[in-house]
């Protein structure tokens, strides 16, 4: 499952927004956490094939920017 643009909100701070790549298995993953500290690049260039790639070997995979 890919689920995209997911906001978190937190008083009084500007919101993250964030991606999750994983397979619905029901049984615990390892997780990748990719963090970019800039605008929004974490949709830029291959960062997306990455998570595939992670997704399709069973971890679970997040991104957001700073």
């Amino acid at each position: 499952m890919t689920r995209k643009n997911l906001v978190l909100y937190r008083e009084n701070k500007k919101p993250i927004v964030w991606d999750a790549f994983y397979n619905e298995t029901g049984k615990p993953k390892p997780l990748v956490i990719f963090c970019h500290g800039y605008k929004g690049f974490k949709d830029w260039g291959s960062w997306n094939l990455v998570a595939e790639t992670f997704k399709n070997e069973h971890f679970f995979f997040v991104k957001f920017n700073f």
